[in-house]
């Protein structure tokens, strides 16, 4: 028979407990300290805790030490090259590399920040189990059950199947239910064979689950629409201005740029401006517990972005065997991006306006990529 559906009312009376597949915590970023892992303490009730598989802490640190490999790889690298452009000793570099310490303290860093966003979230990092769950694993592997799949990769997906089972089993010795969030296929298939584990497919899935939906939440949520509809409001106002601050210090990744017109192109991002935004969808609210007065406001907005980009264009001296550069030149292209905004509002009352509430905005710093386009040198405005 199966299991009754997950409703928001059967989350807020059962679920005690809440978890987030690496996948969706490596695409906000890693960022516990902006954006929707941030604002996730907030949006759920005290009574639902963070159960994070020590697995999970193990991939997170994992793929980002990945670009501190290769940074501190690169950096000891350009001091051998240096030393054998120069014959300058170098060995006085390389020693202080070695003292930073890299490597270890990177690490320690970001396995301490995980363990402190648990313990933010109310909840803690689950220890991975020994043979206790060895039967039960291969058991599921051999009959190719949930997370394993048909594919010839059912070995990688042994992490997948260890989270799921310390999950289910933590779920079982706690006499509750969880909820697990990921967009991973294997996950969603475990939970629905399962009677104590549910599956959502975002983060931001699940921060739903808990809105606040009732007469004084609604009164809120209008009061809010109609301000950011305005855009000559004092929130209006600010919101754009914290958008504008949002896309111009994003990074922005120009790789996809090319030329037909020359040999070689290199680009960089310089600056960008909101061309146009929209607010998508509904205005979600939630209640903070413990502060009455305090609500956090999400919003889904959508920009159109024009941004500049500087162009060095280059080309190939056959007879010298080197590169030359033809000069550079400013180019501007749109792109549209799709950002969270979270509002945090003290001192929340309804019969006074809403320039009086305070309000602060966050939205998480972005990493976008500009789109592919052609771009060609114009010889009479070269620099």
């Amino acid at each position: 028979m199966p299991k009754e559906p997950l409703s928001p009312a059967r989350a807020w009376e059962k679920a005690t407990f809440f978890s987030i597949d690496t996948n969706l915590i490596q695409a906000a970023g890693y960022n516990f300290t902006q954006g929707a892992l941030h604002q996730l303490p907030k949006q759920l009730p005290e009574s639902i805790g963070l159960q994070l598989p020590e697995i999970v802490v193990s991939e997170i640190v994992k793929h980002r030490m990945n670009s501190v490999h290769k940074a501190h790889s690169q950096l000891r690298n350009s001091a051998d090259e240096l030393k054998r452009l120069t014959a300058i000793d170098t060995l006085m570099v390389r020693d202080s590399i070695d003292q930073l310490n890299t490597i270890e303290v990177a690490t320690q860093r970001f396995t301490e920040e995980v363990h402190d966003y648990a313990l933010q979230c109310r909840g803690a990092v689950l220890p991975t189990a020994g043979a206790d769950a060895a039967a039960s694993l291969f058991a599921d592997y051999f009959a190719e059950r949930p997370p394993f799949g048909l594919s010839q990769k059912k070995k990688c997906e042994f992490p997948d199947a260890m989270c799921l089972w310390l999950l289910e089993q933590y779920a079982k010795e706690n006499d509750t239910i969880g909820i697990i969030a990921s967009d991973d296929k294997g996950w969603k298939q475990y939970a629905e064979r399962s009677d104590r584990l549910y599956c959502v497919e975002s983060i931001d899935e699940l921060a739903r689950l808990f809105a606040a939906t009732n007469e004084h939440a609604k009164a809120i949520k209008e009061k809010i629409a109609a301000a950011i509809a305005d855009a000559g409001s004092p929130l209006g106002s600010a919101l754009i201005e914290k958008i504008n601050r949002h896309v111009a210090n994003s990074q922005w990744d120009t790789s996809d740029i090319y030329t037909s017109s020359s040999y070689r192109v290199e680009s960089e991002f310089y600056d960008a401006d909101v061309a146009a935004y929209s607010i998508e969808g509904d205005v979600n609210v939630w209640s903070v517990k413990g502060e009455p007065t305090t609500w956090v406001v999400e919003l889904k907005v959508s920009i159109t972005v024009d941004v500049h980009i500087s162009v060095e264009f280059f080309a190939w001296d056959w007879i010298d065997k080197e590169e030359l550069s033809l000069g550079s030149q400013s180019f501007t292209t749109q792109n549209g991006v799709d950002v969270d905004v979270y509002l945090t509002c003290s001192d929340v009352y309804l019969e006074t306006p809403l320039r009086d509430w305070i309000t602060e905005i966050e939205i998480a710093d972005g990493n976008y990529s500009i789109e592919r386009f052609e771009v060609e040198i114009d010889y009479g405005d070269s620099e």
